[in-house]
C-alpha cells in the first residue's frame, strides 16, 4: 500500500514537472503569446474579486 503511495506521488510530480517545463518553453519559444495569456488570466482573476 506505502508503494502504491510513492508512486502516485511520483506520477504527480513528474506530471507537474512537464506541465511547469512545457509553460517555461512556450513562454521562451512564443514571449508574445504567453505575455497575452498571462494578461487574459489576469484579468480573469480581477474580474471575480
Amino acid at each position: 500500500m506505502k508503494s502504491k503511495g510513492k508512486r502516485i506521488g511520483v506520477i504527480v510530480l513528474a506530471l507537474l514537472l512537464l506541465i511547469c517545463g512545457g509553460i517555461y518553453t512556450i513562454s521562451l519559444l512564443h514571449p508574445e503569446r504567453f505575455i497575452a495569456l498571462v494578461a487574459v488570466i489576469h484579468d480573469i482573476g480581477y474580474r471575480n474579486l
